[in-house]
């Protein structure tokens, strides 16, 4: 994706109904259980968890009780809700058709009937002429037809605004504000701002929806009573764009099943490395549910949560500054198994380049004040740790270190760390450090596979 000077960014089938929704209420030292950032839980000693993996198809709104599983603090008893309990037998409708009045479809039931939900889908956009089309396209051929398209030029420099223009002449769903260049952070927060939906989405300007994406992500969170659902994406390049549109066009199938999980902020902090995850997978723990990262894409939000919560401008991390803080008025996460977001891997990207010292500071100061987070709540900080150390580190390596303010920066930011380590338990800094070293292992083959995607 392309980003303005001062952001980052870091055939269909015949539906056939799912088969429940999974509670996921027990996680695991991150040794056995660990989405991958290239594919779009803890505890300090290993437990077996029985029950963990089966689709629940009991009566809704019933507490269930796993036996033989001790007690986890951080990780409440769970609700389990069925998927499509209320869904009319017989053939179910066009997809273009699901969800309205009088209509049988997968997503019939009460919760969805008309007037369909208002959702506001937002996207910063700035210098993507060669690639905004295909994101705006992919937003506004949505099985659900009821959005508001808030797409926020950032002062670009291209075609991107006259792009843009003529989407909202052409589309009544289309709202276009215009800018002064501010970085991403001021787009994504004047976008918040001019939202009027239920419910709030995110895209960034070169990555492509698949058609069922809004339809999909907001059964799930409405029938789970979740406050943010999520599901699965992937990575792609330029050489596989049109492919790739043709295939979200189509919209994903069905997926197999629900799974909610409480304590977002712990699966956030935990459940990071894709070895781990897959050790999890098999041991029966479905780990690869509990994975999501700071992204805003690929996730549907109650308006509400947002409410008093803005990105801070000015500076790169932002997703990751605001990621804990959204993460704690969570009470329950509902994941879908199946790929509805396509990332479009670049080269020049933000994302890609050389980083310079600011770049560094901002995830010093992005972890620093999620780690914080974690120690008020009692979370283990294994994904913040892994972002602070590495980010101290990369200072180092920044082009401009040699700036004397930069190195002032890098002390000031060395200490910081220094302090916040040393309210670790020496137990838990062990198991952080070697979450760190496994986490940087992984790294090297996902450099070596994304970044050079054609």
């Amino acid at each position: 994706m392309v980003q303005s000077p001062s952001s980052n960014r870091p055939v269909p089938d015949q539906p056939s109904p799912l088969e429940g929704v999974e509670s996921l209420g027990k996680t695991e030292l991150p040794f056995l259980t660990g989405h991958d950032d290239a594919q779009g839980s803890g505890g300090d000693e290993v437990r077996a968890v029985q029950g963990v993996g089966q689709t629940i198809d009991q009566p809704i709104g019933q507490t269930y009780e796993r036996k033989g599983e001790l007690d986890d603090p951080q990780l409440p008893p769970i609700t389990a809700v069925p998927m499509f309990a209320s869904m009319p037998a017989g053939p179910v409708a066009p997809v273009d058709q699901v969800g309205q009045a009088g209509q049988a479809g997968p997503l019939g039931g009460p919760e969805l009937a008309a007037p369909l939900p208002l959702v506001s889908v937002i996207v910063p956009v700035y210098n993507a002429q060669e690639y905004v089309r295909y994101c705006v396209d992919s937003i506004l051929r949505q099985s659900h037809r009821n959005l508001e398209v808030i797409l926020v030029d950032d002062g670009a420099t291209d075609d991107s605004p006259i792009i843009l223009d003529e989407y909202a002449r052409r589309d009544d769903r289309v709202r276009v504000i215009h800018q002064e260049n501010g970085g991403i952070a001021k787009a994504q927060n004047a976008g918040l701002d001019a939202a009027h939906g239920e419910y709030i989405a995110f895209a960034d300007n070169d990555d492509i929806l698949d058609r069922r994406n809004i339809e999909l992500l907001l059964h799930a969170l409405v029938r789970t009573g979740a406050d943010m659902s999520k599901a699965r994406w992937r990575q792609f390049g330029v050489s596989q764009l049109y492919a790739v549109a043709e295939e979200a066009a189509a919209g994903a199938k069905e997926p197999e099943r629900i799974s909610v999980f409480e304590n977002p902020l712990h699966a956030y902090q935990t459940v990071f490395c894709k070895s781990l995850r897959l050790a999890g997978s098999k041991l029966g723990r479905n780990t690869e549910a509990r994975y999501f990262n700071e992204a805003n894409w690929c996730r549907l939000y109650r308006r509400e949560l947002w409410d008093g919560v803005r990105f801070p401008e000015g500076m790169y991390a932002q997703d990751t500054a605001v990621a804990g803080e959204l993460y704690v008025r969570m009470n329950k996460v509902a994941d879908i198994d199946v790929n509805l977001y396509n990332w479009l891997q670049r080269p020049e990207s933000v994302t890609h380049n050389k980083r310079d010292a600011a770049f560094h500071h901002d995830h010093v100061v992005a972890a620093a004040r999620n780690f914080r987070l974690c120690l008020e709540h009692d979370v283990h900080p294994y994904r913040s740790y892994y972002t602070l150390l590495n980010a101290v580190h990369d200072e180092r390596t920044a082009p401009d270190f040699q700036d004397p303010s930069n190195q002032a920066q890098h002390e000031a930011d060395v200490a910081q760390m220094r302090e916040l380590l040393s309210q670790l338990p020496p137990h838990h800094r062990a198991l952080c450090a070697s979450t760190r070293l496994i986490r940087l292992a992984e790294k090297q083959v996902y450099d070596a596979r994304i970044k050079n995607m054609q």
